[in-house]
């Protein structure tokens, strides 16, 4: 019986871990904003080193297994957060990260879906011809190969709750 869309491999989420889980996903920083001496806002960084970072909690009745799971230790996750982006109108569209099979939707800047065939972990391809006026995107739910930067537990005896975080930053 599985209970969320998060997969991690080698750890295992027991029935009742993790129901209701929230998963944050954001950009890893990887330089600086600064103002000129004409205030001029200026990016001062490298634009190649575009990584994530995430953090996924839950609050249920027992913790996952995550006896054995240290800092430093190497991860795949399947995310429950989707990411979206613009594609062009051609057939074949290049995803930025590898999806989880089955997660990829394709739809029109109207809202329409549209049937999508994947290709390959990162190539999406679409069955009908699209039109070059429009605008189209993709969404999907990444898999990331990440490393264990913290995790947490925390008990609330009386309300028989059992609490845990897990942070990531994608290699």
């Amino acid at each position: 019986m599985q209970e969320t869309l998060i997969e991690i491999n080698r750890r295992g989420l027991p029935p009742f871990s993790a129901r209701g889980c929230t998963q944050v996903l954001k950009p890893i920083r990887t330089g600086e904003l600064r103002r000129s001496i004409n205030g001029e806002l200026c990016y001062l960084g490298l634009e190649t080193h575009q990584k994530y970072w995430t953090e996924i909690h839950c609050q249920d009745k027992i913790s996952p297994a995550l006896e054995g799971l240290w800092q430093g230790e190497e991860v795949s996750l399947s995310c429950l957060q989707r990411i979206c982006q613009e594609t062009s109108p051609q057939r074949v569209s290049k995803l930025e990260r590898p999806a989880v099979p089955g997660s990829v939707k394709a739809f029109t800047q109207s809202g329409d879906l549209l049937d999508v065939i994947e290709m390959s972990e990162t190539e999406v391809s679409l069955t009908q011809p699209l039109v070059e006026e429009q605008r189209f995107f993709i969404t999907y739910r990444p898999h990331l190969t990440m490393r264990v930067t913290f995790f947490s537990l925390e008990t609330q005896e009386w309300q028989a709750k059992v609490g845990w975080r897990l942070c990531l930053e994608e290699i």
